[in-house]
């Protein structure tokens, strides 16, 4: 081919317009957020592990498929303690077949940073009012999740510092007709 001789003049100051960058594929801006506003989760938000996804366990017992423990509400009542309350949603979500929507943390109105956690998860949450014992903030709690789901027959209710197994459902599933 012919060659192509073309001379240009090029000013030496360019000016252009910004642009924004793509995002990101695996940024979890929710998990940004909420590690930006609080403090104190160590390694749930160190820069390794702030864009990983917080997905739900498929359900890898296809007997389980349409059982009624998918259908129980489970209430968390948080305590003080923050990474607790991380590592119960943690767990929760690790049960294979868990249904993010039939989760609900209850915080106190005081407290709102269980609520924030709960939402990067994409369970449910509900404010309860204050209380100054704890027994009186359980109290509420089970009079919020008959608010809540009136339909339902059970719950399962995880008190503070309750970090359930990753097997929790298979083994209340196994147990539900007892209970029944």
């Amino acid at each position: 081919p012919r060659s192509i001789d073309k001379k240009v003049c090029v000013p030496s100051e360019l000016k252009g317009s910004k642009i924004k960058p793509d995002p990101l594929a695996n940024k979890n801006e929710k998990r940004r957020n909420f590690c930006a506003k609080f403090d104190g989760y160590g390694e749930f938000c160190e820069t390794d592990h702030v864009d990983e996804a917080l997905v739900p366990a498929p359900l890898t017992e296809k007997e389980l498929e349409n059982h009624a423990i998918f259908k129980v509400p489970i209430i968390v009542v948080p305590g003080l303690n923050h990474n607790a309350v991380r590592m119960q949603l943690e767990t929760l979500l690790m049960n294979p077949g868990i249904k993010p929507d039939m989760v609900t943390v209850v915080y106190d109105e005081k407290f709102t940073e269980p609520a924030s956690l709960a939402e990067i998860f994409n369970f449910k949450s509900a404010k309860l009012s204050r209380s100054t014992k704890y027994v009186y903030q359980m109290e509420k709690a089970l009079e919020k999740v008959w608010e809540l789901y009136p339909t339902a027959t059970s719950v399962i209710v995880l008190e503070e510092e309750v970090i359930p197994s990753q097997d929790l459902l298979y083994f209340l599933a196994q147990c539900l007709p007892a209970v029944e």
